[in-house]
């Protein structure tokens, strides 16, 4: 049995997959600058590390998918941008409830800060 995603065309369709089991509800973004942002790899202890600033809160009660993922970045970043968006999410998990409950499909993004 096959069961990967796929579409009409019969390729490979990520866009509607969970990026995690359980599924995330809230996320947030940052903006990243590739330009001057510090080299991960730097050994110099004195260069001045700006953390970024979240710009956007996600939230979707079905569950954030890459596609809900790919669409934001697309809303946050001008084309040809030399700026990247991180996504971080706080996953928590609690006892499981009696009754799973019934989620629904609204989805949000929220910007805030400065972009």
């Amino acid at each position: 049995m096959d069961t990967k995603p796929t579409n009409a065309n019969g390729t490979l369709h990520y866009g509607s997959l969970h990026i995690t089991q359980p599924p995330t509800l809230g996320m947030q973004a940052f903006i990243i600058d590739l330009v001057t942002a510090p080299d991960p790899g730097s050994s110099d202890d004195k260069a001045d590390v700006k953390l970024p600033a979240p710009c956007a809160k996600l939230s979707c009660d079905a569950g954030i998918t890459l596609g809900f993922l790919a669409e934001t970045a697309e809303s946050l970043l001008p084309p040809g941008s030399e700026k990247s968006v991180m996504f971080k999410a706080i996953v928590s998990f609690s006892k499981s409830e009696p009754v799973p409950r019934k989620r629904g499909v609204a989805r949000s993004v929220t910007k805030i800060g400065y972009m």
